[in-house]
């Protein structure tokens, strides 16, 4: 569990860098999504074929991200 905290810390301390936003997104946000995507399956040892629910998904960005890469996502969120 510490392992996994401190991965959490690290990923979330560097993300919040205005220049990481500009550098990473530009005008298209896909590229943070799947990059969070790649530390998600990191973390929690996610492979294709496993399967992920995703709550409070708001458009579904990171749920297409996972599936991208194989990941059968499920989103649900209460704003349509």
């Amino acid at each position: 569990m510490k392992r996994v905290k401190r991965k959490y810390k690290d990923f979330w301390a560097e993300r919040f860098i205005i220049k990481f936003w500009q550098a990473a997104a530009g005008d298209d946000m896909s590229a943070v999504y799947r990059r969070e995507a790649d530390f998600m399956k990191e973390v929690l040892g996610l492979a294709a074929g496993s399967r992920v629910l995703d709550l409070g998904c708001g458009r579904g960005d990171h749920c297409l991200a996972l599936a991208e890469q194989g990941i059968a996502a499920t989103g649900i969120d209460v704003a349509p």
